[in-house]
């Protein structure tokens, strides 16, 4: 018997079938939500359920590998345009960049080149320096000042 949190109620009992109507279910595309639904449990449940029972778990795995099959062919046949009920709907660039990107990422992935070019100041604070002087050597950074200090110091901030 599964343990259950004080006040609430105990799942209800896992039945073998189950995986075989997620399996058929599967076919059709369910979602998790339809799955839950025809199995009358909670999405707390279908996780508890997944995780104890490897049957249940591979079926729904099953599912979701046969809804991302249903949305890739989906996505290719818009990448390369199709004719549905005799009108012709032209390639989607969009759909084609997508689509080369998951499938081709070393050729097709965007390249970002980033050149950052800057400056930074950092205040030199030591141990040895008292608050104020720690103070006016932030605000001389913060100010644009320059700073005299020791930078060799091993006992800066």
């Amino acid at each position: 018997m599964l343990a259950t949190l004080p006040g609430s109620h105990p799942p209800p009992p896992y039945r073998p079938e189950y995986a075989e109507r997620v399996a058929q279910m599967a076919k059709h595309g369910a979602t998790r939500s339809e799955i839950m639904e025809m199995l009358g449990i909670s999405s707390n449940v279908l996780i508890l359920w997944s995780t104890i029972f490897p049957e249940f778990s591979a079926a729904l795995q099953a599912n979701d590998e046969m809804r991302t099959r249903r949305v890739e062919d989906s996505l290719y046949q818009r990448a390369c345009g199709f004719k549905y009920e005799e009108e012709y709907y032209p390639p989607d660039v969009a759909a084609a960049r997508i689509w080369l990107e998951q499938k081709d990422p070393e050729n097709w992935r965007p390249v970002r080149d980033v050149n950052v070019n800057a400056s930074v100041r950092v205040a030199a604070i030591t141990a040895s320096m008292t608050l104020q002087e720690a103070q006016e050597a932030y605000m001389a950074v913060v100010k644009g000042a320059a700073i005299e200090g020791n930078e060799d110091d091993s006992n800066s901030l």
